[in-house]
């Protein structure tokens, strides 16, 4: 103890540690309580089907997105046999961690390149698990995505690969935690789907979830897939993520009665309908 007391530089970066513990963890507990969960008696919620889906598009912000909101979905989606490709926005080098409105600089941004490549290395790993048949990295800098700068690339990618299933954060309709990056995508897809006409768009992290999927043969595989994000969950930090997870699956599985599922809002478009997102 008295060593340490003599070091003040390892005495910050343990308090830095210690609180960017406790942020993240609060962060988590705030995503179970208000990020795309069913709250009772809120809405009319139904039991959403994923057969039929012959091509499907899974658009987030950063890497181990997918897994945290809609890898069950995934993973169900690959269990068909659909083919499914997954795009990340931007880059994961957490250039800026995002308070309320504020941007703060990371203060360990010296290493920014090689967690970039640390964490496209991990989405790969989990991508593969989940039997991802195509993953495309944008390489956005991460904090900072625009939403009017990402239309044009998610419509090329639409009308490349065809999909007859989108799958994204919700743009119109967002979840209580609002990250920044996270609408940005949400709006940027929407907005690109209604030009080609995409006939269908599963947005999770929304307030107003209409359908439930059953994830429950799947749960397994979507646990095994966000820990081979190591950078982002190891240890306690994984741990404390699963159970947490675990029992908002386990709280949407409810609402539909299964055991686990994973809430969406279902939205149905036609080629050119109107889409204004908030300025």
């Amino acid at each position: 103890m008295k060593l340490i007391l003599q070091h003040p530089t390892l005495n910050v970066l343990i308090l830095l540690g210690f609180f960017s513990f406790m942020l993240w963890g609060l962060l988590f507990i705030r995503l179970m309580v208000s990020n795309g969960g069913v709250r009772p008696g809120r809405f009319l919620i139904r039991r959403g089907s994923l057969k039929g889906v012959q091509r499907a598009l899974v658009v987030v912000a950063h890497p181990d997105d997918a897994e945290v909101y809609c890898g069950g979905s995934v993973a169900t989606l690959t269990r068909l046999g659909v083919p499914v490709t997954l795009v990340i926005c931007a880059d994961g080098g957490k250039i800026y961690y995002q308070f309320g409105r504020r941007l703060i600089p990371n203060p360990l941004n010296g290493k920014g390149g090689r967690l970039v490549r640390l964490r496209e290395e991990e989405q790969r790993r989990s991508a593969r698990i989940l039997g991802i048949k195509e993953v495309i990295f944008l390489r956005h800098p991460d904090g900072l995505l625009d939403w009017r700068n990402l239309v044009s690339q998610l419509r090329e990618m639409m009308q490349r690969f065809a999909p007859d299933l989108v799958v994204t954060f919700d743009g119109e309709e967002p979840s209580h935690l609002e990250i920044r990056d996270h609408l940005a995508v949400g709006r940027a897809v929407l907005s690109a789907a209604r030009e080609v006409g995409i006939p269908r768009v599963l947005c999770f992290s929304t307030r107003r979830p209409n359908v439930v999927v059953d994830t429950t043969p799947v749960m397994s595989l979507r646990w095994k897939a966000l820990t081979a994000h190591r950078s982002q969950f190891h240890g306690v930090r994984g741990r404390l993520a699963v159970r947490i997870l675990r029992g908002l699956a386990r709280r949407n599985g409810t609402k539909i009665g299964v055991p686990y599922g994973e809430a969406f809002r279902e939205i149905w478009i036609t080629r050119g309908s109107s889409f204004s997102p908030p300025q």
